[in-house]
């Protein structure tokens, strides 16, 4: 259960690494705060997440979602354009699996976005919502 909470705020957070790969959403380099909020039936109330990374790149792509994704997990059904992003995702694990969806929008300056999963873990269902929000707050240091 613990490694699916873990790939959730993964995902969160490499939606907003950077690479150099075609069919990229364009954001404005620098220094970012980037915020999650994870709600799930058992969580009880929902979680928030904050962190700042530095954005040395000026595009971000689906594909590198998977950058550091556990084995099992791919990625389907990617799109992105200047200002938005979607893809798919599927994770098969032992002992069960996740499904999920998710987009991200950007002006640029800011970022929007959220994941819908499903999880199934021996037996047990349950889902997961991701939303989160990112800002560009200056240079990197």
């Amino acid at each position: 259960m613990r490694h699916y909470l873990i790939i959730s705020f993964s995902f969160a957070l490499l939606a907003m690494s950077v690479d150099s790969i075609a069919g990229e959403m364009k954001v404005k380099p620098g220094k970012w705060e980037f915020v999650s909020t994870t709600t799930m039936a058992m969580m009880g109330a929902p979680r928030t997440h904050t962190t700042n990374q530095c954005l040395k790149e000026a595009k971000v792509s689906p594909e590198t979602l998977m950058k550091d994704m556990a084995q099992g997990c791919e990625l389907l059904d990617s799109k992105a354009s200047s200002n938005e992003m979607s893809w798919k995702v599927k994770c098969m694990q032992e002992g069960g699996e996740m499904t999920g969806q998710g987009n991200v929008t950007s002006d640029g300056d800011t970022v929007k976005g959220g994941m819908e999963m499903q999880m199934s873990f021996n037996g047990q269902a349950m889902d997961m919502q991701v939303e989160w929000s990112g800002k560009h707050i200056g240079s990197c240091n």
